[in-house]
């Protein structure tokens, strides 16, 4: 409004105009000189040259070097003050802002020392000093400059000249922005009575300088003075018939603007429609002043909710700017396409106005304009997919745009390195920090090299650094990083400006958040008194207040707050954004510590909805380590829930609100049935349609092949200490985030294909099931807390739903959750590995749910573990009533999630695929192998294939216990003849049977697709907090062997660091040949080291495996975690894509074990290939098994409760 144009060329033009050389393009150039050659003037028309054709590199790369010639010839005189003064206006258009300064202090300084300060040149250069430093927001330095050209014209000039009026209004300008408007007025109205005294009360200077004033009284919100002086400025512009003069625009637009904030819409579209005729009259409707008037139309219409009216006159700006631009990739119909989406993004409707955002980003790459123009489609996309809560397409946006700034500008520029800040900000607020903090760091240097460490800019960095920290809980850093950016705004643009006052508010909830409040509440005031209603931040600002008022239990002042504070947000950003779902779930705390139970439970389920809506858009493009970390983020909101609702539930069932209970139960149930498993769900499903393409792509191949290699680098590295890592250079940092990298490219590009969330519900899980069965969903819930106690407690809620049960389903809670976990869990593992008869562990962890389950006459149950129900095996519980184990009561089937079930039963018809007949079979591995032998074996490996021979191995291995900490296994070898002698007599089978040398683990790494895959040798897992109990029974080796964990692995875990400790799927595994020597080489060998871990397995092409089975030991443990269950071979396995895995809980008894496989192979062959009846009756075969003498040898759990089979399919 006051800022007036600088013609900062007039140097520039001057020094042109003195040389007469004939343009030379560059490919002339390179053709017929060099820099030797040419002369300054030469040098300086090329970069004259390159500038017009928008070449800004090489225009400055040519203004040096005509610098430097200019230097050889002449000493640093007037003209080379010149030559660095357009040097440096280059610098600055390009946005190499610190060097920009630079050369204009060296210009300012020469022409100072030629000229003297009071001097029309050394105006000019501090006249574009203060352009700068204003364009960048650094005001303080802006007014020192704007002060001195205000000085030197009120020197060299008579004191009523318009020059010095503009000055003045310059330094009013910068006032302005540092909301120091007092100041600015006093400058307003003293280039005001100048632009009078000159030119009189009816010129166009006058009416310019009064559109200022009116300017700072519309900023102050003083309309009435306001109006009329608008007015006036019109009616001059009519009078002298300077309407096209932007004075005449801007006051019209601003008056109308005016009009139709104080409701007046009748008066603001007859000014608006009288603008926009003398616009067509005066300038025709192809021009900008046309254009401007038909926007501020346009806009009105949409305020008044008059769509139609207001999408037509936006297709008509566009359509004229269509034609009046030459280009159609122009900046001016770009951002009419900008324009056309923010008006329908106004309307709510945010498909079409993300059609319009992208087709102005198409033309982005294209268009000529400063960068921060161009980008702003990304920005646009990303406010609606923030409306929307879908995180995932923004992470796509800031994707593409700063790949397309890369190109055009690289990696340095400013924008990148806002757009790197906005990234950075976006995975702080999903949690996903490891991605967060490398692109905050990026964008610190950035800043630091463009704008340097005074600069409002780099405190805005250090703005959100301190976010990053915050959202961590590193109070410590966050706050040191507060100070310092506040430090630096308040020097820079004062206390009044909003990024001190967003700082402040930041600050202050810094303190909220570490209770500080004698710290915070002082602050909360001091923004609240500093800004209005209107701010884009008092939102923000109501909500933290609130939670300060929460934590002092202030509660109906907590309540004012948020009720006013989601009147806002849901109005502006949407019931999706995650600010909003924020504040409502602050409002649903306060209800509840109010005792508002009703008004919560509204409130508390919106939550529950938009956050489970939010998280079903964002899980694409993300890495499994990035899922986890946005899940972990998200787990605040999903817990607030499950513990008010339980609280919620134990008042219901109390005063008998069926009801309620019912709309509760069913919204925890398919909670689990969507949150459970979800991200083993995601993995597999994309790993399977990355496998897909891979016979088409070229590209994909490549890349998931390189993925594999990484993944096994990284097992590998566990042998190695960390001299030997850089001994062969391996960085293992640096491959982790490689494989982040390519996992989010996977998930990236699949994203539109892979959905992990499918549509699961109550009534689909219902309608599944046939009578007699039920489903259980087990949840748990530590250290949920009891009010009526004043207790910490674990509870375990199971949620059982049958045929029946329509309405919701029947809930079932465990209160003694801590004894399950500690003291029950540790009686039954006490019981089954002394092979003592335990008649309370039924009691314990059943019985509530079995008397129900009777009750309703159920004889199957489909179950999804949680917790402690991970690690026992239900079907080894005792019932010390009916004198069974509750395997021979019931039929349990174990699955990874309730929704496979589902899932799998809408399917109507089955695959049509050709099924692979290769069984491969692994046993009795030949741990001793020595390393020539290895490599050897390794060479001569060949891939079996359906259409081949197969594999079969003959070589035994010779029982050592002496050489090796891992225990030969005869017993496997067994197994695994028995096994083939039985799958022989299918003459559809192709057996790959591998004994000894031949059980290499690159054989099971390379397999493809077997039909099965049965592996017997030793498992292990390694948990650190893990503390065996101490019976005497553990101690013997059964048969003189048994399939556990020898004393190699105390050596096998002292080489991991922290980065092996974070990952579960590396501390658990099986062994295969060569294990021991390669061990004990002290130099590795270029082999594989002989451990199959977890992390290996998953990479392993089992789509379409109908079984694996681990016989082994422990291989069914792992980490536990609430929705993603065990962390280990089991997960591992079924990521790959096994269909069913057959794993174990304890140590296993090696004769056991080859009998109980064997008979399982004998009754699913039988049995028509239903896996689970076959299993369970290898299992009672087990225990019944006699001996010469006619003793059941292994009647007890022990031998047959190991195993567990967990899966999909039937």
């Amino acid at each position: 409004m006051f800022k007036q144009s600088i013609n900062k060329l007039s140097a520039h033009l001057f020094i042109t105009a003195l040389f007469s050389v004939i343009f030379l393009t560059d490919s002339l150039w390179a053709q017929n000189n060099s820099d030797d050659q040419v002369t300054w003037e030469q040098a300086y028309r090329l970069g004259d040259d390159a500038y017009r054709f928008r070449k800004p590199l090489k225009a400055i790369n040519y203004y040096k070097l005509a610098l430097r010639k200019y230097l050889k010839k002449f000493k640093k005189d007037s003209t080379y003050a010149d030559l660095t003064n357009n040097l440096a206006f280059l610098l600055e258009t390009s946005g190499y802002y610190q060097e920009a300064e630079t050369r204009y202090q060296e210009s300012l300084e020469l022409r100072t020392q030629i000229f003297g300060e009071k001097n029309a040149l050394v105006a000019a250069s501090h006249n574009n000093l203060g352009y700068m430093y204003n364009s960048q927001k650094k005001y303080a330095k802006a007014t020192y400059h704007y002060g001195k050209v205000v000085a030197i014209k009120e020197a060299i000039l008579p004191k009523n000249h318009p020059h010095y009026a503009k000055a003045l209004g310059n330094l009013a300008g910068t006032y302005m922005a540092q909301k120091q408007y007092g100041k600015a007025k006093s400058l307003f109205h003293k280039a005001l009575e100048i632009n009078k005294i000159t030119f009189g009360s009816k010129h166009p200077a006058y009416a310019f300088a009064l559109n200022n004033v009116a300017y700072w009284h519309y900023t102050q919100k003083q309309y009435k003075q306001a109006v009329p002086l608008y007015r006036q400025v019109i009616k001059i512009g009519r009078a002298t018939k300077k309407e096209m003069q932007p004075f005449y625009a801007t006051a019209s637009h601003t008056l109308g603007e005016i009009y139709k904030e104080q409701g007046e819409y009748d008066k603001a579209q007859k000014l608006f429609k009288e603008v926009l005729i003398i616009a067509q009259l005066t300038r025709g409707k192809k021009s900008e002043f046309y254009l401007t008037s038909l926007y501020h139309l346009a806009k009105l219409y949409l305020t008044q909710g008059l769509n139609k009216q207001a999408i037509a006159h936006f297709q008509q700006r566009l359509a004229i700017a269509k034609t009046f631009y030459k280009r159609k990739a122009s900046i001016g119909y770009f951002t009419k396409l900008i324009d056309l989406g923010d008006a329908y993004v106004a309307m709510k409707d945010y498909n079409t106005a993300k059609q319009y955002y992208r087709q102005a980003w198409n033309l982005a790459k294209y268009t000529k304009g400063p960068l921060n123009m161009r980008t702003i489609p990304a920005y646009k996309m990303e406010q609606v997919y923030k409306k929307e809560g879908n995180y995932a397409s923004i992470r796509q946006w800031y994707r593409l745009a700063l790949t397309m700034v890369q190109q055009v500008a690289g990696p340095q520029h400013p924008e990148y390195g806002k757009l790197l800040l906005k990234q950075g900000s976006l995975y702080t607020q999903q949690g996903i920090y490891h991605k967060a903090k490398p692109l905050y760091e990026q964008a610190l240097k950035i800043a630091q090299k463009h704008y340097g460490k005074q600069h409002i800019n780099y405190a805005m960095v250090l703005g959100h650094q301190a976010d990053f920290y915050f959202f961590q809980q590193k109070y410590d850093k966050a706050e040191a990083l507060f100070l310092q950016g506040l430090k630096l705004i308040k020097g820079t643009l004062g206390v009044q400006h909003p990024a001190y006052i967003t700082q402040l508010s930041n600050l202050a909830s810094l303190y909220e958040a570490q209770g500080q409040m004698t710290k915070a509440l002082p602050l909360f005031q001091q923004v609240l008194k500093t800004i209005d209603k209107t701010h884009q931040y008092y939102p923000a600002l109501l909500n933290n207040l609130a939670k300060a008022y929460y934590k002092q239990q202030r509660y109906p002042a907590a309540e004012k707050l948020l009720s006013e504070t989601l009147v806002t947000w849901k109005k502006t950003l949407g019931k999706y954004h995650t600010h909003y779902i924020t504040a409502l779930n602050n409002l649903a705390m306060v209800y509840e510590a109010q005792g508002k139970y009703i008004a919560a439970e509204d409130v508390i389920l919106q939550v529950y909805q938009s956050k489970l809506t939010e998280i079903r858009a964002n899980l694409s493009a993300l890495s499994e380590r990035s899922i986890k970390a946005y899940i972990q983020r998200n787990e605040l909101f999903l817990r607030n829930f499950q513990d008010f609702v339980v609280a919620y539930l134990f008042r219901a069932q109390k005063k008998n609100r069926l009801k309620s209970v019912n709309r509760f139960s069913v919204a925890l149930l398919e909670l689990s049935l969507i949150m459970q498993s979800q991200l083993l769900t995601y993995q597999k499903n994309t790993i399977t349609e990355v496998i897909k393409d891979l016979q088409s792509n070229d590209v994909r191949k490549e890349q998931y092949a390189l993925y594999k290699r990484l993944k096994n680098q990284v097992a590998q590295s566990i042998n190695l200490s960390v001299s030997q890592q850089q001994k062969k250079e391996v960085d293992l940092r640096h491959i982790l985030n490689k494989i982040d990298s390519l996992e989010s490219e996977f998930y990236y590009y699949k994203s539109g294909i892979v959905q992990g969330f499918k549509p699961v519900s109550f009534s689909s899980l219902q309608k599944t099931l046939k009578s007699g069965e039920a489903a259980i969903a087990m949840i748990k819930l530590d250290k949920w807390w009891d009010k009526q106690t004043q207790k910490h407690k674990d509870l375990y809620l199971a949620f059982i739903t049958t045929a029946k049960t329509t309405q919701a389903p029947h809930l079932i809670i465990f209160e003694n959750g801590q004894d399950l976990n500690q003291t029950y869990a540790k009686a039954l593992q006490k019981a089954i590995l002394s092979q003592t008869q335990d008649d309370n562990s039924y009691r314990y962890f059943w019985q509530p749910i079995a008397t129900y389950l009777q009750k309703q006459g159920i004889q199957k149950v489909y179950l999804s573990p949680t917790g402690i129900y991970h690690r026992i095996n239900l079907n080894a519980l005792w019932n010390p009533k009916t004198k069974k184990y509750l395997g021979e009561e019931l039929d349990i089937y174990l699955v990874t999630t309730l929704r496979n079930l589902i899932h799998l039963r809408r399917k109507k018809q089955p695959s049509h695929q050709p099924q692979n007949r290769l069984v491969t079979l692994v046993g009795r591995p030949a741990y001793n192998l020595a390393i020539p032998d290895l490599i050897r074996a390794e060479k001569g490996y060949q891939q079996p294939t359906p259409t081949s021979l197969a594999h079969t191995s003959t070589t035994t291995t010779q029982s050592n216990q002496t050489r090796s900490g891992w225990n030969d296994l005869p017993g496997t070898e067994q197994e695994i003849n028995a096994i083939e002698a039985l799958l022989r007599k299918n003459k559809n089978i192709i057996i790959d049977k591998r004994i000894g040398k031949d059980a290499l683990e690159i054989a099971i790494k390379h397999l493809k697709k077997p039909k099965i895959l049965h592996i017997a040798t030793h498992g292990f897992f390694l948990e650190h907090t893990q503390k065996p109990v101490k019976v005497k029974q553990e101690e013997i080796s059964f048969d003189g062997f048994s399939r556990g964990q020898g004393s190699a692995l105390q050596s096998f875990y002292k080489k991991r660091d922290s980065i092996f400790s974070n990952e579960p799927l590396l501390r658990s595994g099986i062994v295969l040949a060569g294990v021991s020597s390669y061990e004990k080489a002290t130099t590795k060998p270029a082999t594989e080291d002989g451990i199959l871990t977890a992390y290996e397995a998953s990479q392993i092409d089992l789509q379409g495996t109908e079984l694996v089975v681990l016989s082994a030991c422990e291989t069914g443990l792992g980490k536990l975690d609430h929705n993603e269950g065990v962390y280990g071979l089991q997960r591992a396995f079924i990521t790959a894509g096994a269909q069913t895995v057959i794993l174990s809980l304890w140590k296993v008894d090696d004769n056991a074990t080859k009998i109980l496989m064997t008979q399982f192979y004998k009754e699913w062959l039988k049995q028509g290939q239903n896996k689970r009846v076959a299993f369970k009756r290898a299992q009672a075969y087990l225990r019944n098994f006699k001996d010469r003498n006619g003793q059941k040898k292994y009647a007890a759990p022990y031998y047959w409760g190991a195993f567990r089979m967990i899966g999909a399919g039937e």
